[in-house]
């Protein structure tokens, strides 16, 4: 749909994490973090071309997300 409509995607990932810390004592249930990527905006006037270059932007900045938890 965004690229049909020529608007930016913005890539979000959610991690899960152990709590740490005093957190540990009071809650057991995983810490969950929601990561907020940079904008990206249309690169190519046919909707098939902008899909396939957003995507693979997308998951570059979503695995920079997940290693970057670990």
């Amino acid at each position: 749909l965004a690229a049909q409509a020529q608007v930016p995607i913005v890539p979000m990932a959610i991690t899960f994490s152990p709590p740490e810390g005093l957190r540990r004592m009071v809650r057991r249930k995983p810490v969950m973090t929601l990561h907020i990527g940079t904008p990206i905006d249309p690169v190519a006037t046919d909707p098939q071309k902008d899909i396939r270059i957003r995507m693979k932007e997308a998951l570059k900045q979503i695995d920079v997300f997940i290693m970057s938890s670990c």
